[in-house]
């Protein structure tokens, strides 16, 4: 009886490898949390059970076998783990030393950047360590760079190169180090904000081109409207200068009138946004195109030409006034003429059947009837 019990008790002790004792591995791989897994090589089964130790005090247990620890100081310590299956547990794995120190700082080129520019971020240390280190910046949850840093190094600088408006939000960095002796991480940093302004090439209109006065408008327009616009119109010619005006309120564009231009002058256009009392410049919008001598010679020619045929015009119209007011009596008097004729003309016909005596026999054929016009003269009467 007595060796069959000792026979019992060697088969559950098979059940768990005392000296087959898990692996314990640290995993800075998110932002403020820091992974801690109790890697076992042994048969794996659903009801294994994982206990993660910090100075020997057991601190979670779970049917995973990863942890997950906040990056706060307070969880500095010396860190253990063992697994269980069915009541039986393991050997504990080799400790792993954890130090968790106080952030960094973190400081910003400028918190309001334009679309398109760079801003770049320092993430600063307040000492320095004996071996190589990563820095990492993280946006939210979301890592966003990572580099690291030779030893000694207790600083690094991100750039965030052509940001654009997706990447505003609020920023921070973090610091870990690992060596023979452990782990050192520091806490996240205090955030910094990024605002991304879009400020889009202006769109430049020339409303006239060298009108005969030599005086154009110019409109320039964002696609965006913010408050506080003020818009400059820069005159590339004979004299070089510059217009200001301001945008009246929600309106995103303005017009320069009677702009003066010249031979081979241009302009271009820009305008300024004041936010959180900071002024931020647009793109240059392109040129309008240049005016040159061929351009203001043809245009000239253009003027003359119109100018010309209106003149033209002008004298067709005019003499066919006079025309037709000197004309006009000549018709009266022409058909006044021919009426006058018409009506002193008095036709009389000579019937000669008239002149015959009253005969039974009838006319013959070859007896005509014969006309006589006479013309009668009207003479004034005193």
């Amino acid at each position: 009886m007595k060796f069959l019990f000792i026979i019992w008790m060697f088969a559950i002790t098979l059940s768990v490898d005392s000296s087959n004792k898990p692996n314990i591995i640290v995993n800075p791989a998110k932002s403020g949390e820091l992974f801690v897994q109790c890697n076992w090589a042994g048969e794996k089964n659903s009801n294994d059970t994982f206990v993660l130790f910090k100075n020997k005090e057991k601190v979670n247990e779970t049917h995973s076998d990863t942890f997950h620890i906040k990056t706060e100081t307070s969880n500095s310590g010396n860190y253990t783990c063992r697994v269980s299956t069915n009541g039986q547990s393991s050997n504990a794995s080799a400790s792993v030393q954890v130090t968790i120190t106080a952030p960094p700082a973190l400081s910003v080129s400028s918190s309001v950047s334009v679309r398109g520019a760079d801003v770049t971020m320092q993430c600063s240390l307040s000492s320095s360590y004996q071996s190589p280190g990563w820095f990492i910046l993280s946006r939210g949850q979301e890592d966003v760079q990572e580099h690291s840093v030779p030893v000694g190094d207790n600083s690094f600088t991100f750039t965030l190169t052509k940001i654009e408006e997706k990447q505003q939000g609020e920023y921070l960095c973090r610091y870990f180090t690992h060596s023979q002796t452990g782990w050192v991480l520091t806490e996240q940093s205090a955030p910094v904000n990024i605002t991304v302004l879009d400020l889009p090439k202006p769109a430049i209109l020339l409303e006239t081109l060298l009108n005969p006065a030599g005086r154009n408008d110019m409109t320039c327009s964002s696609a965006r409207d913010y408050r506080n616009m003020t818009f400059y119109l820069h005159i590339q010619g004979e004299s070089n200068h510059t217009e200001m005006k301001n945008a009246a309120a929600s309106v995103n564009k303005v017009t320069f009138t009677d702009i003066k231009l010249t031979a081979g002058a241009y302009c271009t256009c820009w305008y300024e946004v004041l936010f959180l009392g900071k002024r931020f410049i647009s793109p240059f919008s392109k040129r309008v195109p240049e005016v040159t001598e061929e351009t203001e010679r043809i245009t000239w020619i253009a003027i003359g030409v119109s100018s010309a045929a209106m003149l033209m015009l002008l004298v067709c119209a005019t003499v066919l006034c006079v025309r037709r007011v000197k004309r006009g009596p000549t018709s009266r008097n022409t058909e006044m003429s021919q009426t006058r004729e018409e009506e002193d003309i008095v036709y009389a016909s000579l019937n000669p059947g008239t002149l015959r005596k009253k005969d039974s026999t009838s006319v013959m054929q070859e007896e005509l009837s014969i006309y006589a016009a006479v013309v009668v003269e009207y003479k004034p009467t005193n």
